[in-house]
């Protein structure tokens, strides 16, 4: 979440400055510098997460990761029945069995015993309120611009105000469609396509599971390493190569193509004139350029220091003499030098792993890159053939 988080504002800055947009560079100040006012609202909203998560885990499930979600049984009263029979008939196995997993979910809902997913549950609820305030103070400028007023910081502030209210329902739960998805995009938790193929594919054969723990967080990992892939390649997500490489003029003369992706990450268009529209399609345009640019960079700063031994990524593919791969020779190798998969070396020698800097997403994007530039004399005619 945190190297999401950061990552934001990187990219939106970087990708208004590769257009040169002086308008945007002064949007995104106006958002993402309101440090104070933003953890104002966050972390006492994530401590109220956390609360309720503790007292009552179903009160704020449309808030928390599914894969914490504890799964009640649905045919729980008929079990009871059933066992109730079958005790007043002398047989009181089914009795058992039931009163064992009653227990074993009393247990499983005891705040001590979930403090883990919990403490996510109020860290995923920190960075939702964080991005709605980002978000609320974007669309206060998109409505300074529509009013013809000038964006000073307390207006700015005074109509952000009113819009973040606004993003909370009744029991304070984010109920914007667009924040959800900017929050469940940054937690790795976002219910893409590709996930919900693999959910699907999990159900229909469960022996992937043991392989497939986590295949939402996993789909969404490569996706996230697909955004940063250097320009002027391509993604193989369609929203973002039209994000990246369509002129601006094109989504001024095509509306349908600017509510198309707008309403694909949560905008409500309706509500939305075409000002609000165009400035928030250049607000996705830049990070998505900012992520690319990012991506380019770092590409060329890991080839150059996987070349220097400062860098390293998961391994040199070792041969024998029929191309198999040599795990004994490739583990001798590591144990006598300075290798260590997924670490870099950093001004005064210290190393350090970037697996915990980086993030899972961005980590493995750079690993790929590093193990394909530690591996680039395998390609050829000889290697291919052995």
């Amino acid at each position: 979440n945190l190297s999401g988080l950061v990552a934001e504002p990187v990219a939106y800055f970087a990708g208004a400055m590769m257009r040169g947009d002086l308008k945007s560079m002064q949007r995104g100040w106006m958002a993402y510098s309101a440090f104070f006012d933003t953890q104002k609202k966050a972390l006492p909203y994530a401590g109220r997460m956390f609360a309720k998560a503790s007292q009552n885990p179903n009160s704020v499930a449309s808030q928390t990761r599914l894969d914490l979600i504890i799964k009640q049984e649905e045919k729980l009263d008929k079990y009871r029945y059933i066992a109730k029979i079958e005790a007043d008939n002398g047989n009181h196995g089914f009795q058992y069995v039931l009163d064992f997993y009653e227990e074993s979910m009393a247990m499983a809902n005891d705040p001590l015993f979930r403090l883990t997913p919990n403490m996510f549950t109020g860290f995923d609820s920190w960075t939702g309120a964080t991005l709605a305030n980002a978000n609320a103070r974007f669309r206060a400028m998109d409505e300074i611009d529509r009013l013809g007023e000038a964006a000073t910081p307390a207006r700015v502030k005074e109509l952000a105000d009113v819009e973040y209210d606004s993003m909370f329902d009744g029991n304070n739960l984010i109920k914007d469609k667009a924040t959800k998805y900017d929050n469940a995009n940054v937690a790795l938790n976002l219910d893409s396509e590709m996930a919900q193929v693999m959910g699907e594919l999990t159900k229909s054969l469960p022996i992937l599971t043991p392989f497939l723990t986590f295949p939402k967080m996993m789909t969404n990992v490569v996706r996230v390493a697909d955004e940063y892939v250097p320009a002027p390649l391509r993604s193989f997500q369609k929203d973002i190569n039209e994000l990246a490489y369509t002129p601006l003029k094109t989504f001024m003369s095509n509306p349908e193509l600017v509510d198309d992706i707008l309403t694909r990450r949560g905008h409500n268009v309706n509500m939305m004139d075409p000002t609000a529209k165009l400035n928030t399609v250049i607000d996705l345009k830049n990070k998505t350029l900012g992520r690319k640019g990012i991506g380019t960079c770092f590409t060329s700063l890991v080839i150059a220091s996987v070349l220097k031994d400062k860098l390293f990524g998961d391994g040199l593919y070792s041969t024998t003499g029929d191309g198999s791969y040599d795990r004994q020779l490739d583990r001798a190798r590591q144990k006598n030098s300075n290798y260590k998969p997924r670490s870099a070396v950093g001004p005064s020698g210290r190393r350090y792993e970037y697996n915990q800097v980086l993030g899972p997403g961005l980590s493995t994007w750079v690993s790929a890159v590093a193990t394909a530039a530690e591996n680039f004399d395998m390609l050829g005619e000889t290697m291919l053939e052995n």
